[in-house]
């Protein structure tokens, strides 16, 4: 076996959550994808989707879905309250279909999102297949069952059984990602509370769970990245500098839920950041706790306002604009680290805070 200072440096792709937003990484990775390559996807929430088709190794799936994201419906009203609604707007077409839906009311109670994710289960369910995903993936989750930050994971690579074994050891809360729950779990991860139902997955042991979206408790899964033996992280955000739409209004209860989760997010990701760097400054200094190693940490950034709200899956005018926008900066961050002669190690710019973002 090679020394740990003989084997090739591993480079980790961290995919961050938020919803519509995420339409922005894909387009940094076209154009990050097309000059450099990744051992390690890790993405929570919308960037466990966007991460698919990196670990796939298929970047043209990228495009192809969010070009047709508005037309796929993926915000669809979820029943009883779909039918509601419909009487609510048409009151005396048909007494039978008035009475029926009225009839429903009760079920409101146990509603758990206001949309179905029927229709983005569909649009993923022809990738979703572990025999193909070829790097490493992790998908992280909110597991509401057990209480905290969870994640699945699957393994590639000629030392894949060793990393597995010490990511475990790492990460208490980890499962396997496997061709039963890889569908349920991408699921999982972008299900935001209010928005749509927790996601019940069985774990190996053969017990269920519930689950929902990773960006609840973890929206950088840096650490994750950390554990599965990278050296080099490049972390994707969706905000640029600070939230998005300080007058932002919240007319339906996805939309509150959407809210409440970009502040959420935008803190936890805050935090997250902070802790790399501050265990890369110990490291440094030799101050850091055994095991702890310097990762180059590179963050990429939206370079103006998004203009673009979490739910806004439907506009597919102003989703093709900011993946043009992400693709422009995708484009810049590889320039800048072929300047610096970066370019065979993609991840090896460290950036010093959030204002510092490539």
């Amino acid at each position: 076996m090679r020394s740990e200072s003989e084997r090739a440096l591993r480079r980790a792709l961290v995919l961050t959550g938020g919803a519509a937003r995420g339409v922005y990484a894909a387009g940094v990775l076209e154009s990050l994808l097309a000059a450099e390559s990744f051992d390690i996807v890790c993405g929570s929430s919308v960037g466990a989707l966007n991460g698919l088709p990196v670990a796939l190794d298929r970047p043209d799936l990228l495009k192809t879905l969010w070009r047709s994201i508005a037309g796929a419906h993926v915000l669809r009203t979820a029943e009883p309250l779909a039918s509601l609604l419909a009487v609510r707007r048409h009151p005396v077409r048909g007494l039978l279909r008035t009475l029926s839906a009225l009839g429903r009311l009760k079920e409101l109670r146990s509603m758990l999102g206001f949309y179905d994710q029927t229709p983005m289960r569909e649009l993923l369910r022809p990738y979703a297949s572990v025999a193909a995903i070829k790097r490493t993936m992790i998908v992280g989750v909110t597991d509401l069952t057990r209480g905290g930050n969870a994640s699945f994971a699957l393994f590639r690579g000629d030392d894949a059984a060793e990393r597995e074994r010490a990511y475990f050891a790492a990460q208490a809360d980890a499962h396997r990602l496997t061709d039963a729950n890889v569908l349920d779990a991408l699921c999982a991860s972008s299900a935001l509370p209010g928005a749509f139902a927790p996601v019940s997955v069985t774990l190996e042991d053969g017990t269920p769970a519930q689950f929902a979206d990773g960006g609840l408790s973890n929206n950088a899964p840096i650490r994750q990245a950390i554990d599965a033996g990278a050296d080099h992280v490049t972390v994707i955000l969706l905000q640029h500098s600070g939230l998005q739409y300080r007058d932002r209004r919240v007319p339906t209860l996805g939309h509150l839920a959407a809210t409440v989760h970009d502040i959420v997010a935008e803190h936890i990701l805050e935090l997250e950041l902070k802790f790399a760097r501050a265990v890369n400054e110990q490291v440094h200094h030799g101050s850091a706790p055994e095991g702890k190693r310097f990762v180059d940490l590179r963050v990429i950034g939206p370079t103006v306002p998004l203009r673009l709200a979490s739910l806004a899956f439907g506009r597919q005018a102003d989703i093709d604009r900011v993946f043009e926008l992400g693709a422009a900066d995708g484009l810049a961050a590889v320039e800048t680290a072929r300047r610096l002669g970066a370019s065979s190690a993609p991840a090896a710019l460290t950036s010093g805070d959030r204002d510092g973002e490539s």
